[in-house]
């Protein structure tokens, strides 16, 4: 990935997470303790790691939403004219085309 080399680490399940991998680049290794795979059974239970998460952009937009009280209503479902509000629109009558602003 990236042009680097990664080891992957394989995580067992346990009776309260399931099984997942990591992956660490060899820059980001400190120490490795080989041990048996009882040892590290134990290790994965006792230490309740969880699982890199996918997070999206609408399910925390909808949790900090619900946070608050709020929600999203889809626009086709508002009543008609709800958004339509009356703006006073100025004109320029001075025809200078020059600085149109």
């Amino acid at each position: 990935m990236g042009g680097a080399s990664f080891l992957k680490l394989d995580i067992p399940e346990t009776s309260t997470q399931p099984a997942f991998s990591k992956l660490f680049t060899a820059s980001s290794i400190y120490s490795i303790d080989p041990v048996s795979e009882d040892v590290a059974r134990h290790q994965a239970e006792r230490l309740k790691k969880a699982p890199l998460t996918v997070w999206e952009a609408d399910s925390m937009l909808t949790k900090q939403l619900e946070k608050r009280e709020q929600t999203i209503v889809n626009i086709a479902d508002l009543p008609e004219g709800f958004l339509t509000k009356q703006i006073p629109v100025e004109t320029n009558d001075d025809d200078n085309d020059d600085n149109p602003f």
